[in-house]
C-alpha cells in the first residue's frame, strides 16, 4: 500500500486489509445533516424536546438515514454493543458523558457529540479533502493490561509501549513470549501488506495460553502520535527492540485525563445541575 499514511491510518481503509485480523466493524459514510448535527450547541439526545436544534435535526431525512444506519450496524456486528470512531479517533476524551460501550443510536450520537477529538477528525478529514466516516467496532471486554502500541522504524519493530497506565506486574514474566509473538505478527501480517517504512500500530494479545494477536488502528511516526513509555528522541535513536510496560513508579495519567469532564465542572459544579443546565 503506497500514499499518504494519514489516509491509510482511516480505520475503514486499514481494516480493508486485514479484517480476520482486526474486530468486526461497520462503516457509514456520514452526510451533511450529520455535519449540521455536531455543528449544533446542544448535547442532549432527548426525542421528547422537540424544540432543541439538535432535536429537530434528528428529524432531517439524512439524521434519519444515519440513525437507521447505525442500528443496522450495531446488529451487524453482533447487537451486543459497539465502540464509535470516526476516521482516526474513537471518543475517549468524552468517558464523562458515557462509556466507549454502545447498545444504541443514541449512546453513540451522544458519545461523539461529547467528543474533541471527534472534532478534530471532521477538521482533519475536510482539509484533507476526503469523506467522514464512522466505523462502528465490535465491542470486546478486554483483558486489563493487554493492549500495546508498536513503533516501526525502516520497517522493524523497535519498541513495544503498554498503553493503558495500569500496574501490571504479571506482564514482567511474559516480556520474552509478548515479544516474539507480537514480533511474529507483525512479521507474517502486517509487513506484508503495509508499505510505510516508519509508523505505529495498536495491538491486543488475547490473554495466556491463546496469544492471538489483533489490530487495533494504525498512526503516524511523528509527535502527532503518544509516545506512550518512550520519548519521541529515544524511539528515534532505538536501533534494537525495547519494550516498556508500567510499573507503580511508572503510572502517568491517562492521554485524556483533561477532558474527562468539561471545563464547566472543574470549579465544582454538581453534575445534575451542569445537566440541567444543558437543557435549559
Amino acid at each position: 500500500m503506497e500514499g499518504n499514511i494519514k489516509l491509510w491510518c482511516q480505520d475503514h481503509i486499514w481494516r480493508a486489509n486485514f479484517g480476520e485480523n482486526s474486530f468486526k466493524a461497520y462503516s457509514i459514510t456520514l452526510p451533511q445533516a450529520f455535519h449540521d448535527f455536531m455543528n449544533s450547541d446542544s448535547i442532549v439526545i432527548d426525542e421528547n424536546d422537540s424544540e432543541d436544534p439538535a432535536q429537530l435535526l434528528l428529524g432531517s431525512e439524512g439524521m434519519r438515514k444515519l440513525i437507521s444506519d447505525i442500528n443496522i450496524g450495531i446488529e451487524y456486528v453482533g447487537g451486543k454493543g459497539v465502540v464509535p470512531k470516526l476516521n482516526w479517533s474513537a471518543p475517549q476524551d468524552a468517558l464523562w458523558m458515557h462509556e466507549l460501550k454502545c447498545c444504541t443510536y443514541r449512546d453513540v450520537l451522544l458519545l461523539i457529540k461529547s467528543s474533541e477529538l471527534i472534532s478534530n477528525d471532521m477538521s482533519e478529514a475536510e482539509q484533507l479533502g476526503i469523506p467522514l466516516v464512522m466505523n462502528l467496532v465490535r465491542y470486546h471486554n478486554l483483558a486489563d493490561g493487554m493492549t500495546f502500541r508498536c513503533f516501526v522504524k525502516n520497517s522493524e519493530i523497535v519498541g513495544i509501549s503498554q498503553k493503558t497506565s495500569i500496574n501490571t506486574p504479571f506482564l514482567a514474566e511474559l516480556k520474552i513470549i509478548l515479544t516474539e509473538k507480537i514480533t511474529d505478527f507483525y512479521n507474517d501480517v502486517v509487513d506484508p501488506v503495509i508499505n510505510f517504512e516508519d509508523f505505529c500500530f495498536d495491538v491486543y494479545v488475547d490473554i495466556p495460553p491463546r496469544y492471538k494477536c489483533w489490530l487495533l488502528g494504525f498512526s503516524s511516526w511523528d509527535e502527532d502520535t503518544s509516545s506512550l513509555l518512550f520519548s519521541w528522541e529515544e524511539l528515534n535513536q532505538l536501533s534494537s527492540l525495547e519494550f516498556r510496560t508500567y510499573d507503580s513508579e511508572s503510572i502517568q495519567p491517562n492521554d485524556y485525563s483533561a477532558n474527562r469532564v468539561p471545563i464547566e465542572m472543574t470549579d465544582g459544579t454538581d453534575l445534575e445541575e451542569f445537566f440541567k443546565n444543558l437543557r435549559s
